[in-house]
């Protein structure tokens, strides 16, 4: 009976030893952990950017980032081309490279654009590309486009006066009438980026002074508005006709070349059906 328990005792230690065996018997990988590849990227959130570029030679920045943090300085290269004929050193200044620093991982790639080389209307599309061959970059995120041109900051002291080269056209772009003088008068700021002016002799036919609104908080899209206001003047057998900026087209105002071009219905102020629609007029 001893000899029974004994070997039963002894049974009960094997397979406690075998369990505990198992249990701790784990696979170990001993492959060596290999780091994904350093990439760089631009960090942005859309890939085409409006640079307006300033009298004051201010430069768009934009941020560059690496995937990890290293001890050492690391070069990241770029290479710049251009659609529309922009040139690096004269209608732009982008460096070949930036240096973001040990214990860092971003930098900032400055390109400025050169003021006086943007006359009215020219407008640039520059591609800057991350060109690194020992850092890789992100597919998709190694390119932007800045769409570049001239801005010049709106100062109402220059817009108000005369304009004595006015022009009018025809809703189809047909010459109709002019030159003649008009004026922008009682021009006063009513924020930061607006403004309330009386545009005088408008259509040069003995109009109301014409109340109007600047906008330039857009940089790409200065805006001038009118409400329906009157004219003092009938048209096509109205008894009273009023004006307004048309809701087809955009009347804009540019401060570079001092011009305002205005798209305006005429309206039977009674029956407030327009009777002339999207006529333009340049100020200028």
């Amino acid at each position: 009976m001893k000899k029974i328990i004994k070997l039963s005792l002894f049974a009960i230690v094997i397979l406690f030893g075998l369990s505990s065996c198992k249990k701790n018997n784990l696979v170990v990988d001993k492959s060596p952990i290999v780091a994904p590849p350093e990439a760089a990227e631009f960090l942005l959130t859309s890939f085409t950017k409006n640079y307006f570029v300033p009298s004051s030679g201010a430069a768009f920045n934009i941020p560059v980032g690496v995937t990890n943090v290293s001890s050492a300085d690391r070069t990241i290269q770029f290479a710049y081309t251009s659609s529309t004929g922009a040139i690096n050193g004269t209608h732009y200044n982008g460096p070949a490279s930036i240096t973001i620093k040990a214990g860092q991982a971003t930098g900032t790639l400055s390109i400025a654009g050169v003021f006086s080389f943007y006359g009215a209307g020219r407008i640039d599309s520059l591609k800057v590309k991350i060109t690194n061959g020992s850092i890789g970059a992100f597919k998709g995120k190694d390119s932007v486009v800045l769409v570049m041109q001239k801005y010049c900051d709106v100062v109402l002291a220059d817009l108000t006066g005369d304009y004595t080269n006015t022009n009018e056209y025809t809703s189809a772009g047909v010459f109709s009438y002019g030159p003649y003088t008009t004026a922008l008068a009682n021009v006063v700021s009513t924020g930061t980026y607006t403004a309330t002016a009386d545009i005088q002799n408008i259509y040069d036919d003995g109009w109301n002074d014409i109340p109007c609104t600047l906008d330039w908080s857009d940089p790409a899209n200065f805006k001038v508005n009118i409400a329906l206001a009157a004219t003092g003047k009938a048209y096509g057998g109205a008894t009273a006709t009023s004006v307004r900026t048309s809701s087809t087209k955009a009347s804009t105002f540019s401060a570079c070349d001092r011009s305002v071009t205005i798209y305006i219905d005429l309206v039977n102020a009674t029956t407030g059906v327009a009777t002339t629609s999207g006529y333009k007029v340049v100020l200028k």
